[in-house]
Order: C-alpha cells, then structure tokens, then sequence
C-alpha cells in the first residue's frame, strides 16, 4: 500500500465487524494498528479483544477512499455510516473530530458513549448476546467460570463479570433461580467458603480420614547397613573420591558426602 491520505478499513471475518479509521499517511497508520495489537495493549479494546479472540489471520486491512486532508475527518464520517461501523462495529465515536490511535476518553466520555449504544441496542463488548445467555446458562448448570472463559476465548476477569452480572446489562437473564444463585454464592465467599472453586467438597469423615493418614510416622527410607556406613566413612578418611563410594554402594554422591560429615546416619559409630 502506497503513502497515500484516505480513508481505511479494518474488516474482521471473525465476527463481520468492522473498523473505519482516516490518516494521512495510512500505510504508517496500518503499521501502527498492527503493532499495538500484537502487543496487547491497543486503545481500542473491542477491536483488541476480537484480535485476541480470532487471531491475526482473521483482520484484513484496506483502502476505502483516497482524499485530501482538508476532508479527512468528514469522509471518514461519512464511511462510518455506510459501514454502519458505530452501532455494528469497531468503532468508538460517530463523529470523528481527530485521530482515535492513542487516544484516552475521559470517564465521562466513556459513560455518555455507553449509554449512547445502550439506547441504540448495542451491545458492548467481545461476546454476542447468544454468547451470553450461554455462558450464564452454563454456569447455572454447574460449570466453572475459568473454563467458560477458556472456551469462549475471554479473560476469565471478563467472564465472571459477565455471569455475575456486572456487565451486559442490557441482555436480560431470564434464568429462573439465577439471581438466587449468585445471591447464596457471594453469601458463602463472605463466610470463608468457595463453592465453585474446584467443584468437589469433600466430607468432613473423609477429611478426618484423610488427616490421621498423612499424619502417622513415614517409614525410614535408609538403605545402608551401619556396616556400610562405617565402611564409607574409613574409605572415604583413606581418600577414595566420592564418586567411587557412590558406584560401590549405588548411591548418589550427595549421601556420601552426607554420612562422611555425619549429617545423616549419627547414630552409627565409628569402630574403634
């Protein structure tokens, strides 16, 4: 792609969406998106999300329109609306008034944007409403939010926020006892208890059971003979190499030099 001042687009076959962005140097530009995405830390998060979730091979860069500076930013709300890239895209703002590459909104900003598409019927975020609604299903039927999260390509901060309801608000969970659920759930987080952490409790005879078990004295592992100890202790005052010692007694070098400095096997006298 040329140097040249236009209009681009980036057009995701993961899920059809798509991005509109203007630059007067658009291949510099493209070069830019790339490297932020592949970093992780593009400004735009449901474009970065979506590059997670479907990997590079499903972004596809391109030139829209070529155009002069002076009309930059009104073409590319123009492009905005025929690609309909605000309410069904990438796109963060319908009204561009400067580049959006590195571009930080304010808290404000973000709250008026969000309840702006909420109006509109758009659903924020990198999953769909029928991504949702199973997801929260799911987890009703027992599955754990690590594992929804691996499956369904998100962070598991994401999904947890997404099954508790925090997010996705304006997807309605018409699951009967849901509610109730998350209710007894985060009840039993603030007395200590995790429920759903490893999807097993065991009962408390086993537990008992299982602690007398591992607590009752292991057997000597020792294999040497007090014979061999002393044995190993003279021949080693003779100046034999450990390294020796260990091929008679099969034994590794590291016990030699433990019975030679009596740090193991104190009991065994030496012979007078």
């Amino acid at each position: 792609m040329k140097n040249i001042c236009g209009i681009y687009k980036i057009y995701c076959d993961g899920n059809d969406k798509v991005y509109i962005g203007s630059s007067v140097n658009v291949r510099k530009r493209r070069n830019h998106h790339l490297h932020h995405l592949r970093a992780g830390n593009h400004p735009n998060q449901h474009l970065q999300h979506s590059f997670n979730k479907y990997g590079e091979d499903s972004f596809w860069f391109s030139l829209v329109a070529q155009c002069e500076p002076k009309v930059l930013l009104k073409e590319e709300e123009k492009q905005i609306k025929e690609h309909n890239s605000y309410l069904e895209g990438f796109n963060l703002i319908e009204t561009p008034t400067t580049s959006m590459l590195g571009y930080k909104h304010s808290e404000a900003a973000k709250k008026k944007m969000s309840d702006a598409r909420k109006r509109a019927g758009r659903v924020t975020g990198s999953l769909t409403p029928e991504q949702v609604k199973q997801m929260r299903q799911k987890f009703f039927d027992g599955e754990r939010v690590s594992s929804l999260a691996k499956e369904y390509g998100i962070h598991r901060k994401t999904a947890r926020h997404c099954i508790y309801l925090d997010t996705y608000g304006d997807i309605p969970c018409e699951i009967e006892g849901y509610e109730k659920m998350l209710e007894e759930l985060k009840e039993a987080r603030k007395n200590g208890k995790r429920p759903r952490s490893r999807g097993w409790s065991h009962s408390k005879e086993f537990v008992d059971k299982f602690t007398k078990a591992v607590s009752k004295p292991k057997p000597s592992l020792r294999r040497l003979t007090s014979e061999q100890v002393r044995a190993i202790r003279h021949r080693s005052s003779q100046g034999e190499p450990y390294r020796v010692l260990a091929a008679d007694f099969g034994v590794n070098q590291n016990t030699i030099s433990r019975i030679v400095r009596r740090l193991s096997y104190k009991e065994v006298e030496s012979e007078e």
